[in-house]
């Protein structure tokens, strides 16, 4: 609290006032009497009004001298007030991580935009958090960030060092404050004190002088920073070693002092220019010039100022660190403040003078005293009321309490919260509001924490004035004097209600998405197992009718051709839950959307019952996008399929139309994939309406689930595989129903702005294998060894088989000259087939190499390799696949007659 207002200042200006009237009331007569008597009371009045102007003088100096020295005491107090704040701001980020499972940059970024820090707090340069990392983790961590869309991430400064920290969150992230991501600041001393004291004592810390990494080579200002701890969920943190342990990281701001003077004092000296007060700010306790951190007059202003007045230092202690502030007046004081000393000397000469105006000059004399008196009253007050105000427009909910554990003092955002008055709430009036099941775990904690003269932290229900209990999130720390005398605790609260009802959320949420795929994938592994039962029941029973020795040829053709036909049906569903998951192969083209619908329509026509009939509505000419002409008929074909199929067999319309649309157009709602986004400005729009009986509202979610189907088992793949082209096109579906009956699917794909060229293709006949030589075949698994030994001895070639990438470097060595080409399978044990190329390519650069996996090309073939294949097989195939890849690898080599291996 401001000190109270120094009487002494009216009570000698009333008596310096009064004394020439006492005087002259004493030498009256003798005036009267003799004029020696009045030439006396001349000479007297002259010496006593000499006497009491210079002793005013010396009373309005002092004045003066007060009222600099609480015009100091006021400024010291915004900076303490300011940094608290800040402090309090730190404190609800770290909040943010203890109340959260996890902290991403986006909720970190909505986080600190909440808070409206350029309007409440100006100054502040930013709000970050630096995660601490262990040497043994940097890797990893520099990986995770740059998965995050930061390729060219790095911790700065390099170097080995025990333990590291790295901003990886700072907001607003723009501007200078893109210059601090990646910056470790233990690798710098004074950041580095700073932080271990913060994590060690539990509280708030201010680092000393530093140039931040925001700088540029303009307008350089000294820095400082502030920081808060943040310790992992859960983890005891009451010692010392307890909290090095557990530590996560740190909440952090980096302040430039000119900007974050500026903003505590806020036009101070807009609103005090008579009183011309300059501030400096020193790092630590001494006023040297290497130690100077802020001075609010410039260059310019000190080459003109006059001789200071008054001078003053004070100290700021904050977060184990000191700040010395020194206070200049400069100039001298202005003719007002010596108003009552001329007043004084005017009046006393005009009495000795004239003595008919003595006592209205006496009287002027003294009102102008008094109202000198109010006047430094009232200020006063304003002061106390300013202070007040710093508290009162803090975004936050505080309190005060003392050293009887009684609150004292509730800010303006409290009450406006509680809707209950001063008074109301002052000692253990606000506990009223508190939920009556949070009440005495409340009251526990705090207790606790007052004993131990701790920090507490606790989140609990408090009643708003509407009568509605809010979620907050509170905060306490014990308050001491500069003498560590403890006087009580101060503390915080934030509305975190919407937070927690923002997790509930999310919990329900993600419990339903659980739900929703343990059905999806409970009901995908009971058809993919009924599926392949079929198809290997198929297959087992033919191959056993084979084994007979008296079958016929022609039954054990029809045998193993039915084991065949099996197998490639088990292979369809394998591939179409490929399909279903994106992995979609295929060479794209340009492709006008309306013509490839146009070319399929009496496919499609002829594949319908004879009650439903397919209209089209198809513009010309239609939008032209990137895509694989035979995965837009396979779309086509599912999509009229599950339409008519909605009709029952029964009297019914399918119409399958094309348009052009854009990104606005594409409906929110039952959009697939789920959560897709629509980026690109223009998209081509296949859309299929049918008359059939609509889809249930609870069965929309799951339409695109593999073997989904509401019709009959056995079916369910067709939408799946529709979702997985359309997804691995970058496109989008949608999912309706229409009004009246029947629903509505559109197909939304990505258009181009690259126009169709029209050029005749040139049929070339596949030139035939060279056959003989030697081939060097590596493939661990040994059915599939024997079946492809046998592919290649059929196709004229000589065979060295080898179980793995080792063993096959062993034999290349042996076979060198003699081999012409290698198949390798890409997953092996040892050393894989990217591994076993790259090692046969340093012994033989040229040599050629097909690569084959049960993957499909695009998953093969990813990531960076210094060595690439010339051809590439995808499992399974069979022998015309082989020889095309054969041929593929194969260099044009003229016809030799000696190419036939030799017995």
């Amino acid at each position: 609290m401001p000190a109270p207002l120094d009487k002494s200042v009216k009570t000698d200006a009333g008596a310096l006032l009064s004394a020439p009237a006492r005087v002259i009331d004493v030498l009256h007569g003798a005036i009267l009497r003799s004029r020696w008597g009045g030439l006396g009371l001349l000479a007297a009045g002259l010496i006593c009004t000499a006497i009491a102007s210079l002793y005013m003088k010396a009373n309005v100096t002092a004045s003066a001298q007060h009222e600099f020295d609480f015009a100091c005491a006021e400024i010291r107090l915004n900076i303490d007030a300011r940094l608290a704040a800040c402090a309090q701001v730190l404190y609800g980020g770290a909040a943010l991580f203890d109340a959260s499972e996890s902290v991403d940059r986006a909720r970190w970024r909505a986080f600190t935009q909440s808070l409206y820090l350029d309007h409440r707090l100006p100054g502040i340069q930013g709000i970050g958090f630096a995660q601490l990392i262990p040497a043994d983790q940097l890797t990893r961590h520099v990986q995770e960030i740059r998965g995050q869309g930061f390729p060219d991430y790095q911790v700065r400064p390099a170097g080995e060092r025990t333990v590291y920290s790295s901003i990886i969150y700072i907001e607003p992230f723009s501007g200078r404050n893109v210059r601090a991501f990646g910056y470790d600041m233990l690798s710098e001393p004074v950041r580095r004190a700073a932080m271990e004291w913060a994590r060690d004592e539990n509280a708030a810390s201010l680092s000393g002088k530093v140039v931040l990494v925001q700088e540029t080579q303009q307008d350089v200002q000294a820095g400082t920073l502030m920081y808060v701890p943040v310790y992992q969920r859960g983890v005891p943190i009451e010692t010392i070693d307890q909290r090095r342990v557990a530590l996560q990281g740190w909440v952090y701001s980096p302040y430039r002092m000119t900007d974050l003077m500026r903003g505590t004092l806020r036009g101070w000296d807009v609103r005090h220019p008579d009183m011309a007060i300059s501030v400096q700010v020193y790092d630590g306790g001494k006023d040297t010039a290497d130690a100077l951190m802020y001075d609010s007059q410039s260059a310019e202003a000190k080459a003109v100022a006059a001789t200071p007045i008054f001078t003053r230092l004070a100290t700021v202690d904050f977060g184990g660190h000191r700040w010395t502030l020194r206070f200049i007046q400069s100039g001298g004081l202005a003719f007002s403040h010596y108003a009552s000393v001329w007043l004084v000397l005017v009046g006393g000469t005009s009495i000795t003078l004239l003595l008919s105006a003595l006592f209205f000059n006496l009287l002027n004399t003294r009102l102008n005293a008094r109202r000198m008196a109010w006047q430094l009253t009232t200020e006063l007050r304003e002061s106390e009321t300013r202070f007040r105000l710093v508290t009162d427009t803090a975004p936050v909910l505080l309190w005060e309490s003392g050293k009887d554990a009684l609150c004292d003092y509730f800010n303006q955002p409290w009450l406006k919260f509680t809707g209950r008055t001063l008074e109301q709430e002052l000692g253990n009036g606000w506990a009223e509001g508190v939920h009556p099941d949070d009440y005495q775990r409340c009251l526990d904690i705090y207790l606790g924490a007052f004993k131990a003269r701790a920090t507490f932290s606790m989140e609990y229900r408090l009643r708003r004035a509407d009568g509605e209990y809010r979620w907050v999130l509170g905060n306490g720390a014990p308050r001491f004097t500069a003498t560590g005398i403890f006087i009580g605790f101060i503390g915080s609260c934030i509305d975190i209600t919407d937070h927690k009802r923002m997790e509930e959320k999310e919990k329900l949420q993600a419990q339903k998405q659980h739900l929703l795929k343990t059905e999806s994938l409970s009901r995908m592994a009971g058809a993919v197992a009924h599926h392949f039962n079929n198809k290997l029941q198929a297959v087992m029973g033919y191959l056993e009718i084979a084994q007979d020795t008296q079958l016929k040829d022609t039954e054990l053709a029809e045998c193993l051709s039915g084991a065949m036909h099996s197998v490639r049906k088990a292979a369809e569903v394998s591939s179409l839950m490929l399909t279903y998951l994106g992995q979609v192969p295929g060479e794209r083209e340009l492709l006008n959307l309306a013509d490839i619908c146009r070319k399929n329509l009496s496919a499609l026509q002829a594949d319908m019952p004879n009650g439903v009939i397919l209209k089209s509505d198809l513009s010309s000419p239609g939008p032209v996008i990137s895509a694989n002409a035979n995965q837009i008929q396979q779309i086509l074909t599912n999509l009229i399929t599950n339409a008519w199929e909605a009709c029952n067999a029964k009297q019914g319309v399918v119409l399958l139309s094309v348009k052009k649309a854009l990104a606005s157009d594409n409906p929110a709602e039952h959009r697939f994939p789920v959560g897709a986004q629509t980026p690109h400005p223009a998209y081509a729009c296949i859309e299929v309406t049918d008359t059939g009986c609509g889809i249930a509202e609870q069965n929309i979610e799951k339409l695109f689930d593999p073997f989904f189907s509401t019709k009959f088992i056995g079916r369910g793949m067709g939408l799946a595989s529709v979702l997985g082209i359309v997804g691995a096109h970058k496109g989008i579906i949608t999912v309706a129903n229409k009004p009246g009956g029947g629903s509505i699917f559109r197909v939304y794909l990505p258009m181009t702005a690259d126009e169709i060229l029209v050029a005749p293709k040139k049929m070339d006949q596949a030139p035939a294998i060279q056959r003989g030589g030697t081939v060097l075949l590596v493939e661990d698994e040994v059915a599939i060894r024997k079946l492809t030994t046998i592919f290649l001895t059929r196709l004229g070639f000589t065979v060295l088989a080898a179980k793995d990438g080792v063993e096959a470097l062993e034999v290349f060595q042996q076979h060198q000259n003699e081999i012409r080409f290698v198949l390798s399978d890409l997953r092996m044990p040892r050393m894989d087939g990217w591994e076993t190329l790259t090692a046969l390519r340093r012994i033989a650069p040229g040599i050629p190499v097909i690569l084959a996996s049960g993957y499909d090309k695009e998953q093969a073939m990813e990531g960076d390799h210094p060595e690439q294949p010339q051809a590439f097989l995808q499992k399974p195939y069979q022998r015309e696949q082989l020889s095309a890849a054969i041929r593929q690898a194969l260099p044009e080599e003229p016809s030799r007659a000696d190419a036939a291996p030799t017995a």
